[in-house]
């Protein structure tokens, strides 16, 4: 079972990486903000730079007209079930490429 979370996890980062976003993870957990780079690790919020912070309550209300609910909040984690499934991830970076997209025009 941990295995296969830590499978659904790495997809995930990839996928998300792939819409053009940063996610930061410890298996199944993870954060969408994640960090100002793919190579920083925040531990607190006070690196959060402030305008992930500010973009973050659009997006959910955008991932969450596709059906996609993430936590409300971007100082909130996610968690990955052995419920869920490779289309589902593919699902959710589909989702952030377009709401990415919204967001521009």
């Amino acid at each position: 079972m941990y295995r296969r979370l830590e499978r659904l996890g790495a997809a995930l980062e990839g996928l998300v990486g792939e819409a053009g976003f940063h996610l930061q993870r410890a298996g199944s957990i993870f954060w969408l903000p994640g960090a100002p780079s793919p190579h920083d690790i925040v531990r607190a919020a006070e690196p959060v730079e402030e305008q992930l912070l500010a973009d973050y309550p659009r997006l959910f209300h955008r991932l969450l007209a596709r059906g996609i609910y993430l936590p409300p909040s971007p100082y909130e984690v996610g968690f990955l079930s052995t419920a869920h499934e490779e289309a589902e991830l593919a699902e959710l970076a589909t989702a952030l490429r377009a709401a990415r997209q919204e967001a521009a025009r």
